[in-house]
């Protein structure tokens, strides 16, 4: 079943059990995660209503737009803006016992990376979650 190319507007007919059954027959999967897989850690996306570029907009952070923070030459000019900022505010978060929360998605490509079936995993993220 995972061998068959299915047509986007066909696939809407298939079940989860579908789904879970193209997973199991499967051993070269990739995964696309982006920044909403982390939010819910606490974590801030970049551009989202409330994400860090407006979170920085009143921060001295040296530079005047937050932006510029992720702009190589201003890394290379003072590093230590940008791993402040990294240790502040996108670090991942820990638990009580001190060992790294992960969401159910993060939970689910380890699966898929321990039962051998993921082929890799691109990221935009930095929080350093999927790795």
């Amino acid at each position: 079943m995972a061998s068959e190319h299915v047509q986007c507007t066909e696939a809407l007919r298939y079940s989860f059990d579908t789904a879970v059954d193209m997973i199991k027959a499967s051993s070269n999967i990739i995964v696309l995660t982006g920044a909403g897989t982390s939010t819910s850690l606490g974590i801030p996306d970049f551009r989202s209503p409330g994400g860090l570029y407006e979170q920085l907009q009143d921060e001295d952070i040296g530079v005047d737009d937050p932006y510029d923070l992720f702009r190589l030459e201003t890394f290379q000019e003072n590093p230590l803006r940008f791993y402040t900022l990294v240790a502040q505010k996108l670090l991942t978060p820990l638990s009580a016992d001190g060992t790294p929360r992960f969401t159910p998605t993060h939970a689910f490509i380890k699966l898929l990376q321990d039962k051998g079936k993921l082929l890799t995993n691109y990221t935009q993220n930095i929080d350093g979650l999927e790795s």
